[in-house]
């Protein structure tokens, strides 16, 4: 917990330099009350989320979205914002196979098996204006995560490809406190109405989880969610 608050002071020392840099810009920018945001989303799971090993592995493969965004005005470029992303990344069945198969030197087929993550932080919002169409942007968020899981059949054949094993194994998890740095680039397309987004995104959480299945008893783990987002979308301006 100490290292995400390092983080977070690291973040808004940086927003107070980035705002003196930009204090001119700022002058001649037009002021909105609230913005709204809606973008496709590109996710990719890092770290042992994405790890392809049986060893704390997660297996999650790179997968669309959907991203949200409001923005409510506090002060001359400062914004509150609410920031919600849901994804859907698929388990790489394949991957997990290979490994229970050299791990059990027995053929092993995984079937399905899917992370739905959704992610729901509030924070503060820096813009920049760079002219009358161009302006990026810089946030750090707090929140929750809750991640819905698709469980999977895992098949375990013998040599003459007969079945030794089968079961399905479900993934169940609640909310997690989850934290977010984002940074975004508009570009205006209508004067005072819409503008062109791209955002990059950082967001983590600590999950607690709990494995069952028919055949073995209940395990509980804890796991780390890691992604990187990029989001294209656009920006619809309230004044």
């Amino acid at each position: 917990m100490k290292i995400n608050f390092m983080f977070f002071s690291v973040f808004f020392s940086l927003v107070g330099s980035l705002s003196a840099y930009a204090q001119d810009q700022n002058e001649a920018a037009k002021t909105y009350k609230n913005t709204t945001g809606l973008s496709a989303l590109y996710t990719m799971p890092i770290g042992s989320f994405a790890s392809k090993n049986l060893d704390g592995g997660g297996f999650a493969m790179p997968g669309w979205g959907l991203a949200f965004d409001s923005k409510s005005q506090i002060g001359k470029g400062f914004a509150l914002v609410s920031y919600s992303t849901y994804s859907w990344n698929k388990l790489d069945a394949n991957a997990m196979a290979a490994e229970f198969t050299k791990e059990l030197n027995l053929t092993t087929q995984v079937d399905g098996g899917m992370h739905n993550p959704f992610f729901s932080t509030v924070g503060l919002f820096k813009r920049f204006d760079l002219n009358d169409q161009l302006f990026f942007g810089v946030s750090g968020q707090l929140g929750l995560l809750y991640n819905t899981f698709d469980s999977f059949t895992m098949t375990v054949f013998n040599n003459d490809g007969s079945i030794n094993y089968e079961d399905v194994v479900a993934y169940k998890s609640g909310f997690a406190f989850a934290y977010t740095f984002t940074g975004e680039v508009n570009y205006t397309i209508v004067k005072d109405l819409i503008a062109l987004h791209f955002e990059v995104d950082y967001s983590a959480a600590n999950v607690h989880t709990h494995l069952t299945s028919n055949h073995v008893q209940p395990i509980k783990a804890d796991e780390r969610f890691q992604f990187v987002q990029l989001n294209l979308g656009i920006v619809i301006f309230n004044k």
